[in-house]
């Protein structure tokens, strides 16, 4: 199968993309104490502290998060140095002498599984690496991950074999840096989690509907662990007292207005937001609760609520794609990062902005030859679509047209020349949706993560001959 151009290779790169229907649930608001603050751990608002729903909330134990996107590796030699997760959120300080000799260290990015979690976590390798003095671990917040929450509420925990969560009790809070450190000396895996809550952070209700949101802790407290960390309990509902939360407001009038929607309160951890019947001039609104603490102190937990619109979606998509044509096999792998904007008009989620990597390799044994390409550019506004049901059922779609280019065998003298290939760089496959009326191998049906993600690893093969799909998307509210 000796070609001078990829033409007659091009069936072994047909993929299908899907496109199903459309809403969403999402995460948001808070805000607090300057820094740097070096504290012991200490949980928001002391009513909640002292919730029966918060005392009665048992450990959480959890599976260990999957494996996503790029490593971060470096050599670190005795003399010390840092190295800084691929996404660049977590840091890790190794100072001189922790090493008794160069150790290769590695950030792997993961689910993130514990209680009141924010964005991804962080394994860190190789497991049981030893240190002869504390290492430093820096996570970097971002708005989202305050919102509904407020920065002295966040918390770093780790992970021990029996999948509890554990947080150190000593951590030094930087709000100007917007930054949260601890100190270790053993390796596992990290996240940031966020102690007290307003849920849903950031949610989408139609013109005239309701929804409820909730005041919950996910607790870290001493329960006879580790002495130098709290673990972390299930995230539970507040059973607050009297009086601890002052008053419910939209976009700061107490109870809301017509134009704005309304805001009641029937248990006190908990209230319902109804919108107007038309969206308001400034969309989302946001839904706040002042909860009382020790010596009066009011602290403000901020929701935001679109009305008949969605907040943006950011995050990443990996893929490897594999199909065969006669003996070639194809395989092509992608990376996107890329940011999502609801489209009142349309309804559906377009892309603003993005960028995507894309390998094609093809080998072809019968023939002797092969090649591969690559591409590496923008994403464009109309190379991806998002569609969510108000059930929260979702589908999705993602591709880029665009030249790779590399090299290829496979010419009449076998002799490696340069080639360039127009390619869809299909970055966002999803498998096909479920059919009561037909069987189709693969077919999975998608639906949104209680706090708005869009978080999935999925593989598949639609039927034989078909192309083996592997994709891991995780795609946040803004």
């Amino acid at each position: 199968m000796a070609v001078s151009t990829g033409e007659p290779l091009m069936n072994c790169i047909r993929i299908v993309g899907l496109l199903f229907v459309g809403m969403l649930l999402g995460a948001c608001g808070g805000g607090d104490p300057a820094g740097p603050l070096d504290t012991a751990d200490s949980n928001a608002p002391a009513a909640a502290a002292s919730s029966p729903a918060a005392a009665s909330a048992p450990v959480a134990v959890t599976a260990r998060g999957e494996a996503i996107g790029p490593i971060a590796e470096a050599t670190i030699p005795t003399t010390g140095g840092t190295l800084t997760s691929a996404d660049g959120r977590l840091t890790l300080d190794i100072p001189a002498g922790a090493l008794s000799v160069p150790a290769t260290i590695l950030i792997q990015a993961v689910g993130n599984e514990s209680p009141g979690g924010s964005g991804l976590g962080y394994r860190l390798l190789p497991e049981g690496q030893a240190f002869a003095s504390a290492v430093k671990l820096t996570f970097r917040y971002t708005k989202s991950d305050v919102d509904g929450s407020l920065p002295n509420d966040l918390r770093i925990a780790y992970q021990d074999g029996q999948g509890r969560w554990n947080a150190p009790k000593k951590r030094v809070l930087d709000e100007a840096a917007k930054t949260v450190t601890v100190e270790t000396t053993h390796f596992s895996d990290w996240s940031l989690l966020s102690g007290f809550q307003l849920r849903p952070r950031s949610a989408s209700v139609g013109a005239g509907k309701s929804i409820d949101l909730e005041l919950v802790i996910c607790q870290t407290r001493d329960a006879g662990g580790d002495e130098l960390a709290n673990l972390a309990f299930a995230c539970a509902v507040i059973d607050l007292s009297a009086g601890s939360v002052e008053a419910w407001a939209v976009n700061g009038i107490d109870g809301g207005s017509g134009a704005l929607g309304q805001v009641t309160s029937a248990l006190l951890g908990s209230a319902r937001y109804t919108a107007p019947n038309t969206p308001p001039a400034a969309n989302p609104v946001s839904v706040s609760a002042r909860v009382i603490g020790d010596a009066g102190k009011k602290t403000l937990y901020v929701a935001n609520i679109w009305v008949d619109g969605f907040p943006p979606l950011d995050g990443n998509i990996t893929s490897t794609q594999v199909g065969r044509n006669g003996t070639a096999t194809m395989t092509n792998t992608t990376s996107a990062n890329v940011t999502f904007k609801y489209d009142v008009d349309e309804r559906v989620y377009r892309v603003t902005a993005g960028s995507v990597v894309s390998r094609l390799v093809v080998v072809d044994p019968a023939a002797g030859c092969g090649y591969q390409v690559a591409f590496a550019g923008a994403i464009g506004a109309k190379d991806g679509v998002i569609s969510i049901n108000e059930d929260g059922r979702y589908g999705a779609a993602g591709t880029t047209s665009a030249p790779h280019t590399g090299t290829t065998s496979c010419t009449s003298n076998k002799a490696i020349e340069p080639l360039t290939i127009t390619l869809g760089a299909f970055w966002f496959p999803v498998p096909p949706a479920p059919n009561p009326l037909i069987a189709i191998p693969g077919a999975r049906e998608l639906r949104l993560k209680p706090d708005g993600r869009l978080d999935e690893s999925l593989s598949w093969t639609p039927g034989p001959g078909g192309t083996e799909t592997t994709v891991r998307w995780l795609l946040r509210p803004l």
